[in-house]
């Protein structure tokens, strides 16, 4: 191959002339999969959040150590267990 520069969009863009690592795409794939995953487990905790406070917050309001029921089973607890899951998710599974 010659010095002169890449005529075409294929060879502008291609990974030699970029320079990328061989395993730029198994890269990607393990982010995909971590940001699926991480994107899951918040979906799960919004949803969990907003059925229980709508489900806990209504009608008669009960006390657990001075917090309305609803607000420490529907925000307090599900926030504690998501930042607990993602906390060992982070350290155990993610990879650099």
């Amino acid at each position: 191959m010659s010095n002169t520069p890449p005529n075409t969009p294929a060879e502008k863009w291609s990974a030699k002339n970029l320079d990328m690592r061989a395993t730029a795409g198994c890269s990607y794939k393990q982010c995909k999969k971590e940001a699926l995953i991480t994107i899951v487990a918040y979906l799960i905790f919004a949803v969990f959040t907003i059925a229980s406070c709508g489900i806990f917050g209504y009608g008669d309001i009960s006390y657990t150590w001075g917090i309305p029921t609803w607000i420490l089973l529907g925000i307090f607890v599900p926030t504690i267990a998501l930042i607990i899951y993602l906390a060992v998710y982070l350290t155990k599974i993610y990879k650099d």
